[in-house]
């Protein structure tokens, strides 16, 4: 099912687990297709590839060990839902 306003969901989803007093982490699939750019050899290319890697090991670290992962697919509009723990 496509979804319409991914970041409506998101946000509802996110607060119903929350209101559980229960963790999760939101990320976007796909991401590490920005971290490829660091590979081409150019300087902006290198730069958004080694930003992108830096935010996403802060933001891994910051959701250190959710209960839940939520994963955005912005090319197919769809959500994933995976329960990480109880």
């Amino acid at each position: 099912m496509h979804i319409k306003d991914m970041a409506s969901v998101v946000k509802q989803l996110e607060k119903a687990i929350e209101d559980k007093n229960l963790t999760c982490r939101i990320y976007t699939e796909y991401r590490s297709t920005t971290l490829a750019s660091a590979l081409i050899p150019t300087g902006i290319t290198q730069a958004i590839g080694l930003s992108s890697a830096i935010g996403i090991g802060i933001h891994n670290l910051a959701t250190y060990n959710p209960h839940y992962e939520i994963g955005k697919n912005k090319l197919n509009n769809t959500l994933t839902i995976i329960r990480k723990r109880a």
